[in-house]
């Protein structure tokens, strides 16, 4: 999977602060710049950086834990507090 960012340094960092695994790293004229990580046990991987695509960039969107009215971590917790998109 591609995912263009606006800011590499800040989509490595969230995820490789989530244990995904920095496969490597490129960068070239222009701009491009790519990085490819694989999620913990995963046999699929994912690159993401700039010049990589036509598309438009994700925007990172990073949140909280979200929590019931009990306190009950809410439904997806088992995966993370944090999204990237």
């Amino acid at each position: 999977m591609v995912v263009p960012v606006t800011d590499v340094d800040r989509a490595k960092d969230f995820s490789t602060g989530i244990v995904f695994r920095e496969d490597g790293e490129l960068s070239g004229p222009g701009g491009f710049r790519v990085v490819h990580l694989t999620p913990p046990g995963s046999t699929a991987s994912i690159n993401m950086g700039t010049g990589v695509t036509g598309a438009a960039p994700a925007r990172p969107r990073v949140s909280e834990v979200l929590h019931d009215a009990g306190g009950r971590r809410a439904h997806g917790a088992g995966r993370g507090p944090r999204h990237l998109s």
